[in-house]
C-alpha cells in the first residue's frame, strides 16, 4: 500500500467522525511502526482540531520520534505541554524527557495522578529535594502523604486564616521512590477555615498544592433594602503586578467623591510582592481604601467573598481585576445600566480583553489602549451607545457590576473553582436560575491587561473549571455557541469602533466594521513556488505529490482543486492541499488526495522539506 492508502485506511469522512478515524490511523501507525503514516494524520489531526488540544501534539511528537527527527518530537512534546500541563499521557512523557526542568515541572502537576504518582516523586528525590509532601482533600479532612530523608520524624508547620500550627510525621512503612521515610495521615480541617498550607523546614522541599482549598458553597450575602440611593461597594483583589495594581487603584480613587456612597475594599491575597504589600499598606494608613489580608493565598473567590461580607444594607458591588483601567463615568454607566429595569442584576462594559465583550476585534484580546485612551474610548461608547443594555449569557469578572438584590439573592461566589477562572460565570448562570438578567452596558469603556496573576496555570485552571461549568450548566456551552454566532453586540461595537476611528483610533479601529468579526482559523494568503526545498531523512511516502497552496476556498476553488486532483491521479500521482477546514471535508473524496488542515505561511517550507516535495503551483 501506498502512503496516502495507508493514511486514509479507515478514514471517515463524516464530520461527526472524522477526528476520532484520525486518532485511531495515527496511534494504529505508531503501534505497527509506520511512523509517516502516523505523522501525516497527527499532523492533520493537529491543525484541524485548534489550539486547546494536545494530544495530537503528543501523537506527532512520538512519530518525529520514529522518523529519526528528535528536534520535531522535542518541540511537539513542549507544545503539548504547554497547551495542557495536566493530561496524564503527556506528563507521562515529559516525566521521561531528557530536560531536568521539563521533568521537574512535569512532576509537579503528575502528584496529581495515582498512576504517575510515583514516578513523580522519584523525580523530585532524584531532583535533590530533601522532602516532598502532598495533600489531598479527604471526607474526613485533609489527606498528607509525606516523603522525606533521614531518619528523625518530620518536623512541619501549617496554617489557615486563622489558625496555625505545628505537625510531627513519623515514619509509617518502609523507605519509597527513591526517599528513606514516608507517612501517610488524615488530619481534620481547621474549624471552618477554607484554606490549609504547609511548610517545612527544608527550601528544597515539595509542597503540593501550595494552599489546599476546601470547595465551599457560595455565602449567603443577605443585607436588606437601603434607606437611601444604593451605595458601591468596589472590591479588588491584588497578587501580582504591582505596577498595574497601583494604576487601576489610582483610577478607581479617583472616581470616588466625597458623599457619593462609594467605598474601596482591597484584598491582599498573600501577594509574594513587598511593593503590592508596601502599597496597600500606604493606601490603608492614608483611609484611602479598606484594606483586607490574608494571610494563605485563597484565589479570586474567596477574596471576593471577603470583601462582600463587609456590604451594607442596599449596598451594590463593583468587582474589578487589579490590571484592570475604569474610568469614573463608565462606573456611572454601570450603575444606570444595572438599575435600568427591575430584573437586571449585573452589568459589564465593553473592553479590549473582556472575551465576549471585547472590541474592536470581537471575541478576541485586543491592544491596551493608552490610559488617555481610554478615557476617549469611554466617552466615545457613551456618545454612540448613551445608556443601550443588551442581554448576554453571562458578565466577565474583570469589570462586573452587581445589584444588591441579587447578592441578597443569591448569595456569593462559589468555591467549587479553586484559585479562580469561571467564578464569575458561575455567579451569572446562578442569577439566571434566580430571575435576573446579565446585560452589556454598551456605552462604558474599560482597558483591562488581562491574566497577570496565574502565569503559566492559566491554561490549566480554565480546562478544569470549563468542564465544571459544563457539568453544573448543561446548555451553556450550546448557549454561548449561538451567542457567538449572533453576535448581538455587534451593531454597538461597530458604532463605537466607527466613531473612534473616525476621531484617529489606531488601525484596527479605522477599518470599521471589518475587525468586528470573529476571526476564524483558515487558510493564509497564497505562498510563493518553494521549489527547491531540501530533502529531510526519514520522511519518504510522498516523494511524487505535487503540493496545491489555493488562494481560498470557495466553491471554485474546491472544484479546481477535484479537477486536479483528477488530472494527477490519471498519472499515477499525489496531490497534497495546504490548507483547508471543515468545509473542505469533501475533498478528501478524492483517493489520491491529502488535506493537510489551516497552515501558516511559515510553515509551508518545513513541510514540503520533510516530504520532499518540490512541485508548488
Amino acid at each position: 500500500m501506498t502512503l496516502l492508502e495507508r493514511v486514509r485506511n479507515g478514514l471517515s469522512l463524516t464530520r461527526d467522525e472524522h477526528v476520532a478515524s484520525l486518532l485511531d490511523i495515527a496511534r494504529k501507525a505508531l503501534l505497527a511502526g509506520d511512523a509517516p503514516a502516523a505523522w501525516l494524520a497527527a499532523d492533520r489531526l493537529n491543525r484541524i482540531t485548534g489550539p486547546a488540544e494536545a494530544i495530537p501534539l503528543l501523537l506527532r511528537s512520538a512519530a518525529c520520534a520514529l522518523l529519526g527527527d528528535p528536534a520535531g518530537a522535542d518541540a511537539d512534546l513542549r507544545a503539548a505541554f504547554h497547551r495542557n500541563p495536566e493530561q496524564p499521557d503527556v506528563l507521562a512523557a515529559a516525566l521521561g524527557h531528557d530536560d531536568p526542568a521539563l521533568r521537574q515541572a512535569a512532576a509537579r502537576r503528575a502528584l496529581g495522578y495515582a498512576d504517575l504518582r510515583e514516578r513523580a516523586v522519584r523525580e523530585f528525590a532524584q531532583g535533590g529535594a530533601a522532602t516532598t509532601v502532598i495533600l489531598a482533600a479527604h471526607p474526613e479532612g485533609i489527606a498528607i502523604d509525606a516523603f522525606w530523608q533521614g531518619d528523625a520524624p518530620l518536623e512541619l508547620a501549617w496554617r489557615s486564616e486563622t489558625r496555625a500550627g505545628k505537625l510531627a510525621l513519623r515514619p509509617r512503612g518502609a523507605a519509597s521512590c527513591g526517599y528513606s521515610q514516608r507517612a501517610r495521615a488524615v488530619i481534620p480541617w481547621p474549624g471552618d477555615d477554607i484554606g490549609f498550607a504547609l511548610a517545612a523546614p527544608d527550601a528544597r522541599a515539595v509542597i503540593a498544592p501550595p494552599v489546599l482549598n476546601r470547595a465551599f458553597a457560595p455565602p449567603e450575602n443577605r443585607r436588606g433594602a437601603g434607606t437611601g440611593p444604593p451605595g458601591l461597594l468596589i472590591i479588588v483583589p491584588v497578587y501580582g503586578d504591582a505596577e498595574a495594581t497601583r494604576r487601576c487603584l489610582d483610577w478607581l480613587q479617583a472616581a470616588i467623591r466625597r458623599g457619593d456612597g462609594r467605598r474601596i475594599v482591597v484584598v491582599e491575597d498573600a501577594s509574594p510582592s513587598p511593593e503590592i504589600v508596601a502599597l496597600t499598606e500606604t493606601l490603608a494608613r492614608a483611609g484611602r481604601i479598606r484594606l483586607l489580608r490574608q494571610p494563605i493565598n485563597l484565589g479570586f473567590a474567596a477574596a471576593v467573598n471577603r470583601a462582600l461580607a463587609l456590604r451594607e444594607a442596599g449596598e451594590d458591588a463593583l468587582i474589578v481585576n487589579a490590571d484592570a483601567y475604569v474610568p469614573a463615568a463608565a462606573i456611572d454607566t454601570l450603575r444606570a445600566a444595572a438599575h435600568a429595569a427591575p430584573d437586571i442584576g449585573t452589568a459589564v462594559p465593553f473592553s479590549n480583553n473582556g472575551e465576549d465583550v471585547s472590541i474592536p476585534r470581537r471575541f478576541r484580546v485586543n491592544p491596551l489602549p493608552s490610559e488617555e485612551e481610554i478615557v476617549r474610548i469611554d466617552r466615545v461608547a457613551r456618545a454612540v451607545n448613551g445608556g443601550e443594555v443588551i442581554e448576554i449569557p453571562n458578565g466577565i469578572g474583570f469589570c462586573l457590576y452587581v445589584r444588591a438584590e441579587l447578592l441578597d439573592a443569591i448569595g456569593g461566589f462559589s468555591g467549587a473553582y479553586e484559585r479562580g477562572y469561571f467564578e464569575d460565570v458561575d455567579f451569572c448562570l446562578r442569577a439566571r436560575k434566580a430571575g435576573f438578567r446579565n446585560v452589556c452596558a454598551t456605552g462604558a469603556y474599560v482597558g483591562h491587561s488581562g491574566a497577570l496573576s496565574f502565569g503559566g496555570d492559566k491554561g490549566a485552571l480554565v480546562r478544569r473549571n470549563l468542564a465544571r461549568i459544563h457539568a453544573a450548566f448543561p446548555g451553556y456551552r450550546a448557549e454561548s455557541d449561538a451567542f457567538f454566532a449572533a453576535d448581538p453586540l455587534a451593531a454597538a461595537a461597530r458604532r463605537i469602533a466607527e466613531a473612534w476611528g473616525a476621531e484617529g483610533g489606531g488601525a484596527e479601529w479605522r477599518a470599521g466594521a471589518s475587525p468586528m468579526t470573529p476571526q476564524a482559523a483558515g487558510p493564509a494568503a497564497p505562498h510563493p513556488v518553494a521549489a527547491g526545498a531540501s530533502p529531510s531523512t526519514g520522511f519518504t511516502g510522498l516523494e511524487d505529490a505535487a503540493a496545491l497552496r489555493p488562494g481560498g476556498f470557495g466553491p471554485a476553488e474546491r472544484e479546481g482543486i477535484a479537477r486536479t486532483a483528477r488530472l494527477r491521479a490519471a498519472e499515477g500521482r499525489a496531490l497534497v492541499v495546504l490548507g483547508g477546514g471543515e468545509a473542505d471535508l469533501a475533498l478528501l473524496e478524492s483517493p489520491n488526495l491529502w488535506l493537510t488542515g489551516p497552515i501558516d505561511d511559515s510553515e509551508i517550507p518545513d513541510w514540503l522539506a520533510r516530504w520532499s516535495i518540490r512541485e508548488v503551483f
